[in-house]
C-alpha cells in the first residue's frame, strides 16, 4: 500500500515475471560433492503506470456556473494498476 506520497510513475509489469526452473548444480570441493538448488527469478520488467497522451492544451472555456476558465482534457489517460493517485501538473507558458 502505498502512502501517496511516494512517487508511483513505474511499477512490475506482471506480464514480464516468468519463473525459471530451478536447476540443479553438482560442485565439487576438494573431498567432498555437494548440490547445489539455484532458484533464480528475473526481476520484472518495470513499465510506466501513466498511459496515454500526458501532455495537453489548454481551451478557455465555461465552467458549469458561466464561468470562464482554462480547462485541460486528457481524454485517453489511464493507470495500469488499481489504487488512489495524486497527479502532478507542470504547467509552461510557452512564448508567441
Amino acid at each position: 500500500m502505498h502512502d501517496q506520497l511516494q512517487p508511483c510513475s513505474l511499477v512490475a509489469n506482471p506480464a514480464t515475471t516468468t519463473i525459471i526452473p530451478a536447476t540443479p548444480e553438482v560442485r565439487t570441493i576438494g573431498d567432498s560433492t555437494m548440490s547445489v538448488l539455484h532458484l533464480g527469478v528475473p526481476p520484472p520488467i518495470s513499465t510506466r503506470n501513466l498511459t496515454g497522451s500526458t501532455g495537453a492544451s489548454g481551451d478557455l472555456l465555461k465552467d458549469l456556473t458561466g464561468n470562464y476558465g482554462i480547462f485541460f482534457a486528457f481524454p485517453d489517460l489511464s493507470v495500469r494498476t488499481d489504487g488512489m493517485y495524486t497527479l502532478k501538473f507542470s504547467f509552461v507558458m510557452l512564448p508567441e
